[in-house]
């Protein structure tokens, strides 16, 4: 008879024993890099057990199951709790062991709100089984900050046990206010990918954390890993990866690896003035000692990189000795430039990935989008528009979720009765270019523009075409009351009285945290409607569910409420 129980056990007790032996163990030179690299005594004994719990872990826990190969499944399955939460496995044996768990206490539940056993188990009694269950849902809900990713054959990935565990913790503490957070592998290898949705389903697990995190010796990922990593990125997630130990041989691989998946967008050294450096608020890092190179997509950075060893001082755990204290600052402020601050949503929040054709027909001559283009970074965020659309149609709207570029001046641009502007740097336009806007907007178009970020070159170009484009009419932009029509619950299904948005301190510089406030607004008032909404904080970023602490704008909820109201409008008048 299996006896998972008892074997969950002997894995915790090894893997805690074995964390304490390794303090003090890690003996790193003056360039970051480990003697003992990837070299851990009881590796064997752990590894051999994981493996055997993996390949007895039931891929369903009915009662019947769960007994018959836990003999006692309360406590077993807060082993298996601990062994996850220890390792820091997100799957076991191929499975998502939290979600399992949960499936299988919600469905044992009894009406009184008790769990209780049946037999000889010694955790029949009503009392010991509730305290098991309680611990395993209690613990294993954490929002995940960090995840590891495994990848290719054997273990290069994971040369450094401890790291992310180490970092997340100092993070936890320095930066949300001792809020649990957890970390977390993740191993798809021995899952399906196959199929795009396969692939889109594994990247919208790997989304329930904000950034994602890989090192190695010899090999980039490759294979399911990278199309799972582009689809993660593509969908608003970070990466940072290190060289472990400095290592050429990665770092060659590593640099083919991003050529491969992002050809129009190069890996380059972060400059000294990127936001990275004093990210948090709180450490000011000179760009000097780790230097970053990065992925830039639109106006975010949305992959980073350290050819030069770091994490062997997050494995060290030496947040307080030498470069270990710039290598924990340096960390911190990598994830408060990903997250923006903002903690992640609990384990198991389901994230939604775009599925389905751009191209998918629509009735004739309903919405459309098209998006305005500038000799300014017109399309810092292309898929906003997309994920906008892709949110409306849950409405029952039947939508296009093609987004057409198209010039000011185009005769087609009076097509479209919802149109989109978006950009980061100045721009300009000549007056004649513009009669094909103006005719479009006098006949029933609505135009929704936002600042990049809150650019203020964007913002005082916006306001010199708006003053240029009804020059005749004398209009300028004006604030949209919170009275009107477009944040009443009638339009929206609710007020928008209060939404997130990160503004600019007293300091100039952006606050360090979304705060909630009333919604801002600016419009061109054309015949009692609306025919520009324009915001000076960002929108299209926010959409592509990007942060960062140097963004003034909503959050993605926010951004996405207020664009609907823009469309819903559109579409009402």
């Amino acid at each position: 008879m299996l006896c998972l129980a008892y074997t969950t056990a002997g894995l915790s007790n090894l893997l805690i024993t074995g964390a304490d032996l390794e303090v003090g163990r890690q003996k790193l030179r003056d360039d970051g890099v480990a003697e003992l690299c990837g070299i851990y005594e009881e590796n064997k004994a752990v590894a051999d057990a994981m493996r055997w719990v993996g390949n007895n872990f039931p891929a369903k826990l009915t009662v019947e199951r769960a007994r018959a190969a836990f003999q006692h499944p309360y406590y077993g399955l807060y082993g298996i709790e601990r062994v996850g939460r220890l390792t820091g496995n997100r799957f076991i044996g191929g499975h998502d062991w939290y979600r399992l768990g949960c499936e299988f206490f919600v469905e044992t539940q009894k009406a009184d709100g008790r769990w209780d056993g049946e037999g000889r188990q010694f955790d029949h009694w009503p009392v010991v089984a509730t305290s098991f269950s309680l611990l395993f849902l209690s613990k294993g809900r954490t929002p995940v900050l960090m995840t590891k990713l495994a990848y290719n054959r054997g273990d290069d990935w994971n040369n450094k046990r401890s790291d992310c565990k180490n970092l997340v913790a100092f993070v936890t503490k320095e930066l949300f206010k001792g809020q649990p957070m957890a970390w977390q592998i993740f191993d798809s290898r021995a899952k399906l990918a196959e199929q795009e949705d396969q692939i889109k389903d594994l990247a919208a697990d790997l989304l329930q954390s904000p950034v994602t995190y890989f090192n190695g010796h010899n090999r980039a990922p490759t294979g399911k890993e990278r199309d799972i990593l582009r689809e993660y990125l593509n969908n608003g997630g970070f990466v940072f990866a290190e060289a472990c130990c400095g290592r050429p041989e990665f770092d060659a691989d590593f640099r083919s690896m991003c050529k491969e998946m992002f050809p129009d967008n190069p890996l380059v050294l972060l400059p000294d003035s990127h936001a990275v450096w004093l990210a948090s608020g709180k450490f000011a890092v000179p760009p000097g000692e780790f230097p970053l190179w990065g992925i830039q997509q639109g106006c975010k950075t949305i992959l980073m990189y350290s050819p030069k060893a770091i994490s062997g001082y997050w494995e060290a755990n030496a947040t307080n000795v030498g470069r270990g204290v710039t290598a924990f600052q340096l960390g911190a402020n990598i994830i408060a430039y990903a997250t923006g601050l903002e903690a992640p949503k609990p384990r198991l929040t389901e994230v939604e990935i775009f599925k389905g054709d751009l191209k998918s027909t629509v009735r004739r001559g309903f919405l459309r989008v098209a998006q305005i283009k500038h000799e300014g970074d017109w399309q810092p965020a292309p898929l906003a528009m997309r994920n906008l659309m892709a949110d409306v149609r849950k409405s029952g709207l039947d939508v296009s979720l093609e987004t057409i570029p198209l010039p000011l001046a185009s005769d087609n641009i009076v097509d479209f009765r919802f149109l989109y502007m978006h950009g980061r740097s100045a721009f300009n336009f000549q007056k004649q270019q513009m009669n094909q806007l103006r005719f479009n907007l006098e006949t029933g178009g609505v135009l929704l523009a936002d600042a990049c970020c809150g650019a203020k070159s964007f913002d005082t170009s916006f306001r010199t075409f708006m003053e240029q484009l009804w020059e005749d009419k004398k209009l300028k932009l004006q604030p949209i009351p919170l009275t009107d029509e477009l944040y009443s619950h009638q339009l929206n299904g609710e007020a928008l009285r209060e939404l997130r948005c990160r503004r600019e301190g007293a300091d100039g510089r952006p606050e360090a945290e979304f705060k909630n406030v009333s919604p801002l607004l600016e419009g061109i008032k054309l015949n009692n409607r609306w025919v520009v909404i324009y915001s000076k904080y960002d929108l299209g970023c926010a959409l592509e569910k990007h942060k960062s602490t140097d963004c003034l704008g909503y959050d993605y909820d926010s951004a996405l409420k207020l664009g609907k109201a823009a469309v819903f409008y559109s579409l009402k008048r």
